[in-house]
């Protein structure tokens, strides 16, 4: 089951260390949408509400880097999980 909330949320997003993630370009600070139907793992931008709950998709590693974001718009997320996928992010500050 998935949860559909519209408002904005805030979150972390983890990259490597030259902005990417799965094969996409970013950077911080920097506004991002994603085209296209919204689906988890498949087609939308992720993040997680809380820090800790981002290594729980990957492993600690000092060449990552973690940005504070603001997801703005739709967001879904499975009920049983901690990571969100959104359409629209805007990643503010990065630690």
């Amino acid at each position: 089951m998935y949860v559909e909330v519209r408002y904005i949320m805030y979150g972390y997003k983890i990259f490597n260390s030259d902005w990417t993630c799965r094969g996409r370009q970013y950077s911080c600070p920097g506004e991002f949408t994603q085209e296209g139907e919204l689906k988890l793992c498949e087609n939308c931008i992720h993040f997680c509400r809380k820090l800790i709950d981002c290594f729980d998709y990957y492993v600690f590693s000092p060449q990552l880097k973690t940005a504070e974001v603001e997801a703005i718009g739709k967001a879904v997320w499975p009920t049983n999980k901690r990571k969100f996928c959104t359409k629209d992010k805007e990643a503010r500050t990065y630690y």
